[in-house]
């Protein structure tokens, strides 16, 4: 066994994963790489509606603390946070096509598949819902607590306007979490969004990684798990040196 072991890790180092038992004669490498694409596409505009969206509504939250707009907003933040993907995925899934059925003017929308502009939006929408809830609410805790330092009492003190205020101290000082989220959720983005991937037939990283799992594809199924391992080292690393 270790003979075996020492040289699948040797073979691993010169980007050699092994041959697929299911598609034989092709190599876990080119299997790999072509799901590689579509799961940074998908979770690249995922991780950027995250962002977009969630520091926003965390930030507007915070400097609203207790008014009807924290309340709201922190409310259905944590409604999104609380529904797993495997249970709005296909709820989703479910409303769109009854709206198509039943003669809706909305536009109805592909429910699998991969290749326009149109497949993106569900599996965006539901990739981003629980990175956006969790976002904000990490934003408007650590926006919080930054707006409670000595610091930013003395820049008020000072005259400091409020956008000048905001933007310089509180945000800036306010996003080092944020960075602590991104790392670990870039990662991930290489190896895709295995539920949604599945559900909608995204030929990403995810969905051949349970594709694989049903065949009993064990090379390939290696070769996902060592990849999503090399990305969670390097983008912590990465994350370390992006706090200074």
């Amino acid at each position: 066994w270790w003979q075996q072991y020492a040289s699948y890790l040797w073979n691993a180092l010169h980007g050699d994963l092994g041959t697929s038992f299911q598609y034989q004669g092709t190599s876990v490498t080119t299997i790999v790489g072509r799901g590689v694409p579509v799961s940074l596409e998908l979770g690249g505009l995922a991780l950027l509606c995250t962002l977009l969206i969630g520091i926003p509504v965390g930030v507007a939250a915070a400097l609203r603390h207790d008014t009807w707009l924290d309340v709201s907003s922190m409310g259905l933040m944590l409604l999104l946070y609380a529904i797993p993907g495997f249970i709005l995925a296909p709820a989703v899934l479910a409303a769109d096509v009854a709206s198509c059925n039943a003669g809706s003017p909305w536009p109805c929308l592909p429910v699998y598949g991969w290749g326009t502009p149109a497949h993106l939006v569900l599996p965006l929408a539901i990739y981003a819902a629980g990175g956006v809830a969790y976002v904000a609410r990490l934003t408007r805790a650590s926006v919080l607590e930054v707006l409670g330092r000595e610091y930013i009492r003395t820049a008020r003190a000072k005259g400091l306007g409020p956008l000048a205020l905001n933007l310089r101290h509180v945000v800036r000082n306010a996003l080092i979490p944020i960075v602590t989220y991104i790392g670990p959720s870039v990662a991930f983005l290489v190896t895709g969004a295995f539920v949604i991937e599945y559900i909608f037939s995204v030929p990403g990283i995810g969905y051949q990684t349970i594709q694989s799992l049903y065949q009993r594809d064990y090379p390939v199924v290696e070769g996902t798990t060592l990849l999503l391992a090399v990305a969670v080292v390097i983008m912590n690393l990465l994350t370390d040196l992006v706090y200074t």
